[in-house]
């Protein structure tokens, strides 16, 4: 009984941890050497904006090096995270 309890309290929990949004602004695509490309996405996730980078190999579609920044700007001398429009 007491799995059962802790199972649906997961459940509910963990729907509500991951439910942000999220939301793709822009997409670049770098080839390098012709076998492999970096992709580049600015992404909005509750309401700031990422860079979220990855490298692809062309030939085995293998995701590499993948990297995820929040963007930040400097107003009146402080440095803030960059909010979407």
């Amino acid at each position: 009984m007491k799995t059962k309890l802790l199972a649906i309290s997961l459940l509910l929990f963990t729907s509500q941890v991951f439910s942000e949004e999220v939301k793709i602004i822009k997409e670049y695509k770098k080839w390098d050497h012709g076998t492999s490309a970096t992709n580049y996405k600015v992404m909005c996730i509750d309401n700031y904006k990422y860079l979220y980078s990855y490298g692809v190999h062309d030939y085995r579609d293998i995701e590499i090096d993948e990297s995820t920044i929040q963007m930040f700007e400097e107003r009146d001398g402080k440095s803030l995270p960059v909010r979407c429009n």
